[in-house]
This record gives C-alpha cells, structure tokens and sequence, in this order.
C-alpha cells in the first residue's frame, strides 16, 4: 500500500454555489500570497462559469485541498491548493494527482498541464515524481507561473 491510500479521501465535484462556498472557506488562509490562485468566491465562481471544474478533497466531514480541471485544446488543463497543513505528508497530493489523471482519461483526453507557481519547489517536485516535464512559463503570466506536461 503506497501512502495515503489508506486515507478515505472522496473527491467531489462542486455544482452548487453552497459547494463552491465550503471550498472556499476551507483552508482560506493558505492562498493569500499564491499567484495561482485569487482566493474569493466570486474568483471560484468564474472559473466555474468559464469552464473549469472545482473539485473538493474531502477527509470525512473536512475539506482539505481543492483542485481544478478543464479541457482546452483536447488537454486537460490542472491546478490544486496545498493540502491542509494537518494533513501534509500523507500522501493526500499523490492521491490528488492520481484523480486528476482519472477525469483525463473519463475525459478521453490524452495530455495533462499542470499550472503551478514558478517557485512552487513541492509542487516541482511532485510533477516531476508523477512523470510531468516542465514546458515553460504559462503564458497568461510568464512570471510567476509554469506549466508542466503529462502524456497518459
């Protein structure tokens, strides 16, 4: 058994404003200085709107990361938020990585990005761990962000 895998993790899909809310209010102040992320709902709700899919990690009654997904140009395009603080180290990412590749291939899709900040040195390595090869600066903020590359 590899780690995490023995957490009862369900990953579900927002559909509801009250849903987008509790992922919101989730773990707030972990992404105040992220520039991946502008963390208010009405920033959530226009991802939403705008194609993206939000997806809650929840550990029984808690929500402890979020991550993101939508198709673009026959690729499934990904981002997630750091695992709560009390939950890190416990294979949570590795199992986040492992569902995103699920709704890929649900998806029929056959390439992963992966948008992540430049200096996200955890996040680095675990695309590098899960097979990602770095592409380049994203091209909506050359900067900050990066995008990484999954063939699956």
């Amino acid at each position: 058994m590899s780690k995490g895998e023995h957490l009862p993790l369900v990953f579900q899909e927002a559909k509801s404003d009250k849903e987008i809310e509790a992922i919101f209010y989730h773990n707030i102040s972990a992404y105040f200085d992220s520039e991946e992320f502008d963390w208010t709902v009405p920033w959530l709700k226009g991802l939403k709107k705008s194609g993206w899919r939000l997806f809650g990690v929840h550990l029984e009654d808690e929500i402890i990361a979020a991550f993101f997904v939508v198709l673009e140009d026959g690729m499934l395009t990904s981002k997630q938020t750091p695992v709560k603080m009390n939950h890190q180290g416990q294979g949570v990412s590795h199992r986040i990585k492992h569902q995103i590749e699920i709704v890929a291939k649900e998806s029929k899709v056959k390439s992963i990005i992966n948008i992540c900040a430049i200096d996200n040195f955890r996040m680095v390595a675990l695309n590098e761990s899960h097979g990602y090869k770095k592409t380049g600066n994203h091209p909506e903020n050359k900067k900050t962000l990066v995008e990484w590359l999954k063939n699956i």
